[in-house]
């Protein structure tokens, strides 16, 4: 139910239009004239009743602090309304993460957006601006600022980025967590979404990547396998396939693989590939008949950083080298 403010107040307010359909308020001609509406309790109602009705849709008590731009109870309320419509838990659009100028080693800049937390699918996050947070200091609020939950930075270890929100002052904030679910987030910041994630390399310091939505492709690759003459009957070997830890993530490698005498052949495989290695896991056709390198990209389907490598393989010469370029990460939509 609403008022029909042309129909209610005929004479003192101006017609329908365009941006108000039902009517506009007006201001008097002078003091003291009647000829603009005087706030009476059914004005005042239907506008209370609409905003009341909004809280109690979703469960929202207000916290009886004037309404400001940073901190809404009503918009709080629209928000966890249109996701409960939607069900878009774990969505993010926008908040994409990558290496910062200020300092290509320790900091990620992190992109306007929003996030809809796995753990809190009826609220949302959003940044309204550029951040930007340092791996290598304790985290303090606010842009180029600290960003490191808790923990000391160390070498090839996995840290997850986060953007967090206080629900009590509105504040919107970002962050690292060793923690896959940001479960040491700063007090009060307890809506949090994981945007991204990665492992420092053997310094300490975070790889230089390029992001493009899900998929996390390194700047430089990253050599996980060198191997000489790799024969036997057959070898076996795991691999650490060097991505991020905890999450649910894919890796990309490059597989190469090379034959320098004539007339020997080798079967290659990996656990859990996707696409296959040409015919049935098996390069010894494509071997027996000349000295050649076999090139090819692997997606380690596995959700698990660690794969099985086996060759079977009668060369005396040749390298095998597995190099990671990237990961696939689906972030808070897939825990």
């Amino acid at each position: 139910m609403a008022i029909k403010w042309f129909d209610e107040y005929p004479g003192v307010v101006l017609p329908s239009s365009a941006q108000y359909p039902q009517g506009a308020p007006k201001n008097v001609s002078q003091p003291g004239a009647t000829d603009a509406p005087i706030i009476d309790k059914q004005w005042v109602n239907d506008l209370w009743g609409f905003q009341q009705s909004l809280l109690s849709e979703v469960s929202i008590v207000p916290s009886g602090a004037v309404e400001t731009a940073n901190a809404s109870d009503y918009l709080d309320a629209i928000n966890k309304l249109v996701t409960s419509f939607t069900n878009i838990t774990g969505v993010i659009s926008g908040l994409t993460v990558e290496n910062s100028n200020t300092n290509l080693d320790y900091d990620i800049l992190i992109k306007a957006g929003t996030a809809v937390p796995y753990l809190t699918p009826d609220d949302v996050i959003k940044l309204n601006t550029v951040i930007i947070k340092q791996l290598n200091n304790p985290w303090a609020v606010g842009n180029n600022q600290g960003g490191r939950f808790s923990g000391v930075l160390t070498p090839d270890q996995t840290w997850h980025i986060f953007v967090i929100k206080n629900p009590t002052t509105g504040l919107v904030d970002a962050g690292f967590s060793t923690d896959p679910i940001g479960a040491d987030a700063p007090a009060g910041y307890t809506l949090r979404a994981r945007i991204g994630s990665f492992r420092t390399q053997t310094t300490a310091v975070i790889p230089g990547f390029i992001q493009y939505n899900d998929t996390f492709l390194l700047k430089d690759k990253l050599t996980i396998l060198n191997i000489a003459n790799p024969s036997g009957s057959p070898g076996t070997q795991i691999i650490d396939s060097k991505i991020p830890t905890g999450i649910k993530a894919q890796s990309l490698i490059n597989f190469s693989a090379q034959i320098l005498s004539l007339g020997n052949s080798g079967n290659f495989y990996t656990s859990d590939m996707n696409p296959p290695p040409l015919s049935g896991n098996n390069f010894a056709d494509y071997f027996s008949t000349r000295s050649s390198t076999l090139n090819l990209k692997i997606q380690h389907n596995a959700f698990d950083t660690n794969f099985t490598w086996q060759y079977d393989q009668s060369a005396t010469s040749g390298t095998t080298i597995m190099t990671l370029t990237g990961w696939i990460d689906e972030r808070e939509r897939n825990r």
